[in-house]
């Protein structure tokens, strides 16, 4: 299997977060110190970007109706249109449109991973900002829209 492949033990990890238990596995997973630990780890490039006020904007999220059933699906892949890498390129190489991929040296493993095979294609066009992580959008909008300008 190649990474970034659909994992079918993911399903056994969906379960049990379906099940009554599952609240408390969430509400573990969604305590500010695991949020932080997430964040800094692979989701922004600036320590502790999430300051008391981003902070109580992201936990709006756990709090909303059916919210752990739709935060183990997204981490888990159940709602990935495709469930291997290649057939994502694929469905890429299809495309007709030119692609603007934006990326960083400071994605995760996997992220990279997927993102450099992207890369690859005739369509894709790569950019890379030197910083930033997962929501690099989020961290540096003006660096982020500015990228898409001059691309666009």
């Amino acid at each position: 299997m190649t990474r970034g492949d659909y994992k079918p033990w993911f399903a056994r990890v969906r379960r049990w977060f379906d099940q009554p238990f599952g609240r408390t596995l969430y509400w573990l997973n969604t305590r500010e110190w695991c949020i932080h630990r997430m964040a800094d780890e692979h989701v922004y490039a600036t320590p502790r970007y999430l300051n008391a006020e981003r902070m109580a904007i992201k936990r709006r999220v756990p709090a909303s109706p059916g919210a752990r059933h739709a935060s183990i699906r997204f981490v888990t892949g159940a709602l990935d249109a495709f469930r291997t890498r290649d057939t994502a390129l694929a469905a890429m190489r299809r495309v007709s449109a030119r692609t603007l991929m934006l990326t960083t040296p400071h994605m995760p493993r996997r992220s990279s991973e997927n993102m450099e095979a992207l890369a690859t294609l005739e369509n894709v066009e790569t950019r890379r900002l030197p910083h930033g992580k997962l929501l690099v959008h989020e961290e540096y909008p003006a660096d982020v829209a500015e990228v898409i300008r001059s691309w666009w």
